[in-house]
This record gives C-alpha cells, structure tokens and sequence, in this order.
C-alpha cells in the first residue's frame, strides 16, 4: 500500500500547451565563421608543440617552450 500512493498521490498540477517560436540558430557571437577553414597544420615529428603562446602588439605570435 505504501508502495502504491506515492503515484496516486493528488497534486495541483494543471498542464498548459504553449506554442515557442523556432530558434533562430547560431547568431551573433556564436554564429558559425570560416576563420580556420585555411589553417595550415605544421608537421612536429616526433618533438612537442610550444607550451606558451603570446601576441605581439601588431598580432605576431611569440612561442616559448619550457
């Protein structure tokens, strides 16, 4: 019995449909960019990539590897 009431239990609960509109997809700040599609992937062999990355005032990447 104690089983069974849980599920049977009353609750004030009224369900209402509501009609949302479509998304309207990626935009703004997450819409989809083309800006790596030409990225150029350098071959290490066998050695590790740079561990530290930084940007020169005019955009030029500066690399370091501890």
């Amino acid at each position: 019995m104690l089983i069974a009431y849980p599920p049977l239990w009353p609750v004030p609960v009224s369900p209402v449909s509501v009609l949302v509109p479509a998304s309207p997809g990626y935009t703004g700040a997450h819409a989809a960019n083309q800006r790596l599609a030409d990225l150029q992937i350098i071959d290490l062999g066998a050695e590790e990539g740079p561990e530290h990355v930084a940007f020169r005032p005019g955009g030029t990447p500066l690399t370091r590897k501890s």
